[in-house]
């Protein structure tokens, strides 16, 4: 079996965004893509590699890291020792974690905020609009009635 081209740490680093990906320029927002990111306050795990390295230190300003030995992350999530994480991958479905996208909750409330701002600021138009209406009708009614007829 031949090895990756990488060489192997042993280190997982555990990364926290803590900046909006809007701000910055095409290269930060795709390094931040390739490390997954997609809202401020998201945390997501790598392996310590060189091409994770790279995309860690474009955008190392809009990232706050943590390294963990792998030992440590083992004994984090309760695996023991002699486990190998290889091994535990072998044992998941091929298909796991890969059903149809979601949204994450977060990005679901702000939708739905959205959505009923945009319903309530359409009902305020509307409501002006046929004040709006009124107004203007009963501004020719005054002007179209005669005087004598209102005493």
């Amino acid at each position: 079996m031949p090895l990756p081209p990488y060489r192997r740490v042993g280190n997982v680093f555990v990364v926290r965004c803590i900046d909006h990906l809007f701000k910055h320029g095409p290269e930060v927002n795709a390094a931040m893509r390739c490390l997954r990111f997609e809202f401020k306050g998201q945390v997501t795990v790598h392996p310590d590699i060189p091409n994770v390295r790279k995309q860690l230190f474009i955008a190392r300003h809009c990232v706050s890291i943590d390294m963990l030995d792998l030992d440590e992350a083992k004994a984090t999530i309760g695996i023991p020792a002699h486990i190998n994480f290889t091994d535990l991958a072998r044992q998941l479905p091929v298909n796991s974690w890969r059903g149809p996208s979601q949204r994450s909750p977060l990005t679901n409330s702000k939708v739905s905020f959205t959505a009923y701002r945009r319903a309530r600021l359409h009902d305020v138009l509307e409501r002006d609009d046929v004040e709006k209406r009124l107004l203007a009708k009963r501004k020719l009614q005054r002007s179209t009635t005669p005087v004598n007829a209102t005493q």
